[in-house]
Parts: structure tokens; C-alpha cells; sequence
């Protein structure tokens, strides 16, 4: 990371008599209202194109007259809004990862929860371990005589669960004091989590508002944002990476030099996340794919980087259901995911898919089985194979709510509502400028990237765990 910058200056001081607060000293009303200014002329877009910003006071009435837009207003202010409201979501959810990081620090682990990187786990292991796994070889033999030779090869797909993971337990005492104070902090944390969570839901409106522009109207100051992209919404990047999305991102953040290869193929199979390089170990010059540092100003750039080290909400949710697998879930309510407990829950889950793909009693089974039970397999045997997605799959099934129940719903509750606004974010851009290359060099097609079902869950959803624990869960 680059040194520390200079020292701030104070703020000013309260402006009501004798010196008393006003509301708005309180509010910084008079920052927000003078933010809406343009920068000075770029170097490579000519006068005639810019507006005389030096004869403009910031916080005065909109100028009017040649190259002044009175749409652009609106353009400008809703995006300060976003930013607004993107600063309080990072708020909630960093003071949620402050208390689990001095959680950990009370128990004699620095550090926080172990950072988790889900790209490099190695599912390709499938065989199936029958000492261990009783229950889910005799499911296994039973589909075999259900779905005949279409499903023999299928079912050699599906081998041991909870095979790869899981992340560090919480390192907590199982005193009832421990357990009541760690259950105040997970109904804190989801408090926060759920605020988090309605206000990112208060922005989406602003698509509608912004909407109301034709495109024409927004074509008429297009061009002054050129090379400018919403891309570089640093607080939006925070938010990614403090989230967990580390995969999706690992190109982006890494100082690489131009010619190097990319960071994803040199750490594809890394089995822990990678850290970043210190900065007096940078290039000279950063490779364009590094977007992060090419998009961000160097402030800004410095706070995202940062956040690709720190501890993030999905470490969180995997250490939370490591304590499940790891039989130190007495203090959370929730009876440990023993081994005898995942050979059943493995073993009807392999049991209810079959019954899904079986044909019925004395009829020919569908010329389509044997394709689909060998997607349906592989699919079930990458659910079962992560550890955590086994662990809240077990927690969904058990009655009652605990902290730990609320907490992890209000985390999947999170991620919904991040691919809500990415959705929006989609329908808006394409309702104003089609298929057209943005102009940060983006573009509809590079959003619906974010949120593609084929991609991998990891680089699209923050807690995969939590979505792929749906799919397991049984009736109890």
C-alpha cells in the first residue's frame, strides 16, 4: 500500500451563535449542496465542449446557455445520491466485521476468520469413502436399481461429502457466558446486516427517476463523461470485496506489469486466497486488466485494495458454518453436523434426487435420463462436496430460529438484494443506450456478466453457500 497521504484539515467549526451547532453544521449540508460542480476542461476535449466551470459558483443555480445541459443535473445528483447511501451500507456491514474481528481477538485468534478463496478447491475427487459413508453406498446401490444403466456412470459422479472445507471454526468457549454474549453479537451483526440490506433496497427508486431521461437527452452530455465510467464507483468495489468477492476480482486488483500473465491463471489452483503484493513491490507500470488502479483515483484505489485483504462477510458466514461441522455448535443452539448426520442427510438427498429423475412404475424410462441424471448428479455432488453447504443445509433443517438462523438469512437476504440492484442497474443502462459500448469501455453486455447463471456462483453471489443449502435441505 502506497504511504499515508497528508493530514486532513480539521472541520469547520459550528456556525450558530457563539459558535452552536446549526443543523447544518450537523447535516454537511453545505458540502453536499456545492459537490454538484463539473471539473475543470480536460486536456483532450475541446472548449466548445466543455462549460466555463470557473465562472460557476459551486452550490449556485445550474448555469444555463451553450454546453450546459440542464438533464445532466439529474444525471449528477443521482449518482452522489448512490454514493451516499453506498457509504452507509459500507458502514453497517464494516462495523458487523469490527465486532467479529474483536470476537476472535477476545478468544486469542488475531486476525478474524480465515479468508476464504473458492476457486481453487479441487472437487474432482469422487470416490466414495463406503466405511464412512454407510448410508449414502446403500442409497447409492438402491438408485442404481431404479434408474438402471442410464444411471450407473451418473452415480460414480457422486463421492464423499463435505470433502473440501471448511473454513477456521469460531474460536469461542462453550461457557454459557460465552454462548449469550456470542448470541448478542449475532443479533447485533443481523440487525445491521438487515439495515445494510434496506438501503441498498432505498436506491433502487433511483433507476426509475433516472429513467425519465430519454436518450437523446442523456446523448446530449454522453461524450463529457467519456473516459469516466460508473465502474469507477470506488465505494460499489468496497462493497464487492467486503461482500467476498475476491475470485471475480483478483485480476483487477493485482499490480501485475503489462506482459505478465493474468493473476486468475497464475493462482487458479491456489487452495488459500492470495495476498497482495506490499507496494514497493508494484511495477512501474500496471497491466490494463488491473482496472482498479487505472479507474480509481489513488485514494481510493488504496481503501478497495485494502479491502481485498481484510476479513470479509463470506469469511464471516463460512467460519459461522464451520463451528456447525466442526461439533462446536452447542453455544449457537444447533446440534453439530456429526458424521453419522451427513452420511443421512447425503444419503436422502441422493435418494429425493432419483425419485425426481425416475420414471414412473412399469414405464420406459425418457430417452433423455441418462443425460439428465449425469447433470443432476454432478450437480448434487458439488453441493454435498463443500462442508458449509452442508453445515446450513443441516441448520435450515432444524426447528426454531436461533441467532445463527437470523444472521444467515439476513446475509442471503443481502445478496439478493446486490443482484436486485445489479439487475435494475442492467434494465436502466440498456433502456438508455442498448447494446452501445459504455463509456468506461463497457457496456450492457459486460453488466449482465455479473449476474450470468452459468458463471461460477462464487464470481456472481457473495455467499454461494447459502443459495446451494437450499437445494439440500429435507423434510424433517
Amino acid at each position: 500500500m502506497s504511504a499515508p497521504g497528508p493530514v486532513p484539515p480539521p472541520p469547520p467549526a459550528p456556525t450558530g451563535p457563539g459558535g452552536s451547532l446549526l443543523y447544518s453544521d450537523y447535516v454537511n449540508d453545505r458540502a453536499m449542496i456545492e459537490a454538484l460542480r463539473l471539473t475543470s476542461r480536460p486536456a483532450h476535449v475541446p472548449p466548445e465542449r466543455w462549460p466555463d466551470v470557473a465562472r460557476h459558483t459551486p452550490g449556485g443555480r445550474w448555469p444555463r446557455g451553450a454546453a450546459w445541459v440542464h438533464d445532466e443535473v439529474l444525471f449528477v445528483r443521482t449518482h452522489q445520491a448512490f454514493e451516499v447511501w453506498f457509504a452507509q451500507v459500507l458502514h453497517e456491514l464494516e462495523s458487523v466485521l469490527d465486532l467479529a474481528v474483536e470476537a476472535w481477538a477476545r478468544h486469542g485468534a488475531e486476525g478474524g476468520p480465515e479468508r476464504v478463496w473458492l476457486k481453487g478447491r479441487d472437487l474432482s475427487r469422487r470416490e466414495l469413502d463406503p466405511a464412512r459413508f454407510p448410508r449414502l453406498r446403500a442409497a447409492r446401490a438402491d438408485a442404481r436399481e431404479r434408474l438402471g444403466p442410464a444411471g450407473e456412470a451418473a452415480l460414480a459422479s457422486v463421492g464423499s461429502p463435505a470433502r473440501v472445507g471448511p473454513a477456521r471454526a469460531f474460536p469461542w468457549g462453550r461457557t454459557a457466558e460465552d454462548a449469550a454474549a456470542f448470541g448478542d453479537l449475532l443479533v447485533l451483526a443481523t440487525e445491521r446486516v438487515q439495515r445494510a440490506c434496506m438501503a441498498l433496497g432505498v436506491t433502487l427508486p433511483f433507476y426509475d427517476v433516472l429513467a425519465t431521461l430519454k436518450p437523446a437527452q442523456f446523448l446530449a452530455f454522453r461524450d463529457r463523461l467519456s473516459p469516466a465510467s460508473g465502474f469507477g464507483s470506488g465505494q460499489f468495489r468496497e462493497l464487492e470485496l467486503l461482500l467476498g468477492l475476491r475470485e471475480r476480482n483478483l485480476d483487477r486488483v493485482w499490480p501485475s506489469a503489462p506482459g505478465d500473465p493474468a493473476p486468475s491463471d497464475v493462482h487458479k489452483d491456489d487452495a488459500v486466497a492470495p495476498t497482495l503484493p506490499p507496494r514497493a513491490a508494484w511495477p512501474a507500470a500496471v497491466a490494463p486488466r488491473a482496472i482498479f488502479h487505472h479507474h480509481l483515483p489513488a485514494w481510493m484505489r488504496d481503501r478497495v485494495l485494502a479491502r481485498f485483504d481484510a476479513p470479509s462477510l463470506r469469511d464471516l458466514v463460512h467460519a459461522l458454518a464451520a463451528t456447525v461441522t466442526a461439533g462446536s455448535s452447542e453455544g449457537l443452539r444447533v446440534p453439530a453436523l456429526t458424521l453419522a448426520r451427513l452420511d443421512e442427510l447425503a444419503a436422502r438427498n441422493l435418494a429425493t434426487t432419483v425419485g425426481d429423475l425416475a420414471p414412473p412404475v412399469g414405464g420406459p424410462p425418457p430417452a433423455s435420463l441418462r443425460e439428465k441424471a449425469q447433470a443432476s448428479m454432478l450437480h448434487l455432488d458439488e453441493a454435498l462436496a463443500h462442508a458449509e453447504n452442508a453445515a446450513v443445509a443441516w441448520l435450515q433443517m432444524q426447528p426454531g430460529t436461533t441467532p445463527l438462523h437470523g444472521f444467515l438469512d439476513a446475509c442471503l437476504a443481502l445478496d439478493g438484494a446486490v443482484l436486485q440492484w445489479r439487475d435494475r442497474h442492467i434494465r436502466f443502462v440498456e433502456g438508455i443506450i442498448g447494446t452501445r459500448m459504455g463509456t468506461g469501455g463497457g457496456g450492457v453486455d459486460y453488466l449482465r456478466e455479473t449476474v450470468r447463471p452459468s458463471a461460477p456462483a462464487f464470481e456472481t453471489r457473495a455467499f454461494p453457500c447459502l443459495w446451494y443449502a437450499r437445494s439440500l435441505v429435507q423434510r424433517v
